[in-house]
């Protein structure tokens, strides 16, 4: 504020308080204001301040009534109040002597000291720019900044002394570092004794390495929005709807039960005409038409009507913890994958783990999952789409994302309602858009052609032939090259895997024969006649495959004597089948799958230290010492041989371990979130 004569000045102000604050009610509305306050508050901050011993700042406290009022509900924390006018410093040190009171302006001289708490009560309204303002003030608090303003005040009708309107859309609910935690509104025009003819809104930001500590609860969060407000009352009314239609049908079992009872009886009673034809005796007591078979009818439809209200129960409550754990993040990512509980664990697995390790609230979307399950705090599995209306509320108060692969069906229209809900698109190119690879490629065609009109946020493409790609289409600040990457732990070459051979490698492994390895898809791209050329070349060399018999590719291998189909594994047996291979091999066809492949199985091979040799247009695996490019067949079953005695090289297997500790999958998920971040 200015040190002249304009309105909110100094000078201004400490007129105000010499001449007419107090004759206007001035102190009166100061406890008007804190008594309010203290009512809009959650249960959860007045329970913080009751128990800790937290500094509390009253920033623009005036002759420091609210301030008073404020350290009597609180007592046992300190409280300073702070204020530029000198006039209204020394009045409130005269009356309040149990507070502390300076009088500082501290958006000009400097102001250091800092409080656990800054509350502001019907002060950022005074400033043309409150953001800019907040930015300042907000510094003096630790963990929670307060503020209190007048809502919705209409710009032409606002009182002389305010320059500002806040309404729900011009509150930010992240801001440089801050999160709102609570946001209530409050229509103050008819309560007694009101001393504002309008709404007063209670902001509450926390800083947000603090948020996760709060542990707050579904039940513990009040956030004001219209839509937010809309989606609860609906969830409300529906519960209620439920409880008076389980009601209901309580009512009815109970009714139709004494009515079945006597039914029984009946046809208990003539049990030995029934001894022929149960059926036929049935229809004898209770023929077709009559109230008897009316009431049996209905009690079995009200029985199974009673059944499916646990579900219901069920989902309202998923509804509100999910609610409740978005609320507790910054990021909401959700993305539909292939069956999380599946023998392979393939990118979708890892990245959503990683995601979710660096804080992200992560939602799977598993088109298997019969019921919603919470993994963690940052890792749910759901079964359907129903999680992005019930989070769309929260649009203008986190980042909601959803991930979509571009090799998932999912049609263009629904993306397209999706963004339209609020969630900003992230594209995933990690296949070419093959048939042989996906099937039926018509949605995802579709949704490749229209991509810019979902104004994806961000691009991930993990091969260079397929960043190319969006490269043509898109700003290069939209595109991350996200290759594939490596639980590196979980792919050491441990000596206790040693103790756990599988029992089917045993009787290969007596044959002291060299163990050429292969998992992942045994599909169409893999080059059968090279796997049975080198099985031919090399008839003392053991060529163990393992993986699933994807869309009937499997039927291009020829059965040899040294060739080991095992058929799929467990993502964690992995390791104890790679501990034996004496080199890895990945042998695809020529052609724009292999181009634009990035294969998971690559930097899992170079954690367990083994040479792989790879086929020609492998792109991705070209530039790392002891990945053994071949060009032709020839030349793949000679560098066999250069791989093998490679793996007897102590230094080269530590070369390939480096390898696989740079590329693993939660820099890739690190990338991720910084380029997010970037991007905002």
């Amino acid at each position: 504020m200015s040190s002249g004569n304009d309105v909110n000045s100094e000078n201004y102000w400490d007129h105000r308080f010499q001449a007419d604050w107090d004759s206007n009610s001035g102190d009166k509305q100061s406890v008007f204001f804190a008594t309010l306050a203290l009512q809009m508050l959650p249960k959860w901050f007045t329970r913080r301040m009751k128990t800790d011993a937290l500094s509390f700042c009253d920033w623009g406290c005036a002759e420091g009534d609210g301030t008073a009022l404020l350290a009597r509900q609180f007592a046992g924390n300190t409280f300073t109040g702070i204020d530029f006018s000198d006039t209204a410093i020394d009045k409130a040190k005269s009356r309040h002597s149990k507070v502390s009171f300076e009088a500082v302006d501290v958006l000009t001289e400097g102001y250091s000291k800092q409080y656990d708490v800054v509350f502001s009560s019907n002060v950022f309204e005074h400033f043309h720019k409150p953001w800019d303002t907040f930015d300042t003030v907000s510094r003096l608090a630790k963990q929670f900044f307060i503020m209190q303003v007048p809502f919705n005040e209409p710009p032409k009708a606002r009182i002389p002394e305010h320059f500002a309107s806040f309404s729900f859309d011009g509150i930010p609910f992240r801001h440089d570092g801050w999160s709102v935690v609570h946001f209530a509104v409050r229509d103050t025009e008819h309560l007694p004794g009101t001393y504002w003819a309008g709404s007063q809104a209670v902001v509450i930001f926390a800083r947000e390495e603090v948020v996760p500590k709060l542990g707050l609860s579904f039940e513990d969060v009040s956030l004001y929005s219209p839509e937010y407000d809309a989606s609860l009352r609906q969830i409300d009314e529906m519960k209620k709807d439920w409880e008076g239609e389980a009601a209901h049908l309580r009512e009815q079992i109970s009714k139709q039960k004494e009515e079945l009872e006597e039914n029984w009886k009946l046809l208990n009673s003539r049990r030995w005409k029934l001894a022929n034809s149960l059926g036929q005796g049935f229809n004898r007591v209770a023929p077709r038409g009559t109230p008897q078979r009316a009431a049996i009818r209905a009690g079995l439809s009200a029985a199974k009507a009673a059944r499916g209200l646990p579900t219901k129960a069920r989902q309202l409550s998923f509804q509100r913890e999910l609610v409740r754990l978005a609320l507790s993040h910054k990021s909401i990512i959700v993305h539909s994958g292939m069956p999380w509980d599946n023998i392979m664990r393939q990118r979708p697995h890892h990245i959503a783990e990683g995601l979710a390790a660096l804080g992200q609230l992560f939602i799977y979307v598993d088109p298997m999952a019969s019921e919603p399950r919470i993994l963690s705090e940052n890792l749910v599995i759901v079964g359907d789409y129903n999680c992005i209306k019930t989070l769309s509320p929260l649009k203008k108060m986190r980042q909601l994302y959803f991930l979509s692969p571009a090799g998932f069906p999912t049609a263009f229209s629904e993306l397209d309602r999706i963004k339209r809900s609020g969630f900003q698109i992230i594209y995933e190119y990690i296949d070419e858009l093959d048939e042989s690879i996906s099937g039926d490629l018509t949605k995802q065609k579709e949704v490749f052609k229209r991509l810019p009109e979902l104004e994806p946020v961000l691009l991930l493409a993990s091969a260079k032939k397929l960043y190319t790609e969006l490269e043509q289409r898109f700003p290069k600040s939209k595109i991350l090259l996200s290759e594939n990457g490596v639980d590196a732990v979980h792919f050491a070459p441990v000596p206790q895997l040693k103790k756990h051979t599988p029992e089917e490698l045993k009787p290969i492994l007596k044959l002291g024969q060299p163990i050429i390895g292969y998992y992942g898809a045994l599909a169409q791209w893999v080059d059968y006649d090279l796997i049975d050329k080198l099985a031919r070349e090399k008839p003392n060399y053991q060529i163990l495959l393992i993986g699933i018999d994807y869309n009937g590719g499997l039927s291009g291998l020829r059965r040899r004597d040294n060739i080991h189909y095992l058929g799929p594994r467990n993502y964690q047996d992995l390791p104890r089948y790679s501990y034996w291979f004496d080199c890895a091999i990945i042998p695809f066809v020529e052609g724009e799958i292999a181009k634009s492949t990035s294969p998971v199985k690559l930097f899992e091979y170079m954690a367990m230290g083994l040479p792989t040799v790879c086929t020609r247009d492998l792109n991705e695996c070209r530039g790392y010492d002891g990945v053994l490019m071949s060009k032709d067949h020839q030349a793949f079953i000679k560098n066999i041989d250069k791989a093998i005695r490679m793996k007897q090289d102590k230094a080269a297997r530590n070369k390939l371990m480096a390898y696989a500790k740079a590329n693993t999958w939660a820099a890739r998920a690190k990338a991720i979130v910084n380029r997010l971040e970037e991007l905002r």
